[in-house]
């Protein structure tokens, strides 16, 4: 187990969060060695997830594999607000879009420390009801079954009088 830095102004949580982030490919100046984490690292990404729409975002693309169209309804934001979201998450380095651009993907290396903290704060559970129903508009969604109609139009009547 490594030893905290001395400095004062570091507090505990915020080291061990440190301890994850500190591989992310969005702070190239970080080495593995010598890391001294600082508010400044720090808040990009705790910064990115103090959004209740990113985390329902980063929780949805974790668990599916899901489009940028498909967001839109599930999460209810109109084109630019996703986007803005959307740039957020990639900047920091949390998610990629695909080859299109139209599906996200977590980064392999950020997997574990989301599942951690989803896993903690117990989001994807039963009793988080704002995921369960987020879950269920995308299995709505993809699975839409096709409106049956009450009569028969014209034109299948006479199909199938011209049938017999």
């Amino acid at each position: 187990m490594s030893a905290q830095p001395s400095d004062d102004r570091v507090k505990t949580v915020n080291w061990l969060l440190f301890r994850h982030i500190r591989h992310f490919p969005c702070y190239p100046s970080l080495s593995v060695v010598s890391i001294r984490p600082t508010m400044t690292t720090l808040l990009p990404f705790l910064a990115a997830l103090s959004d209740a729409s990113r985390l329902r975002l980063l929780f949805l693309v974790q668990e599916h594999k899901i489009t940028v169209a498909e967001l839109r309804p599930i999460l209810g934001l109109g084109d630019g607000d996703l986007a803005a979201h959307v740039k957020q998450l990639v900047e920091i380095g949390l998610i990629k879009a695909g080859k299109g651009g139209t599906h996200l993907k977590l980064k392999h290396k950020h997997a574990a420390l989301l599942g951690k903290l989803f896993t903690h704060f117990k989001v994807g559970t039963k009793k988080d009801t704002q995921s369960q129903s987020d879950a269920k508009k995308l299995h709505d969604l993809r699975h839409k079954k096709p409106a049956k109609s009450a009569k028969p139009t014209q034109k299948a009547a006479t199909k199938k009088k011209a049938a017999k």
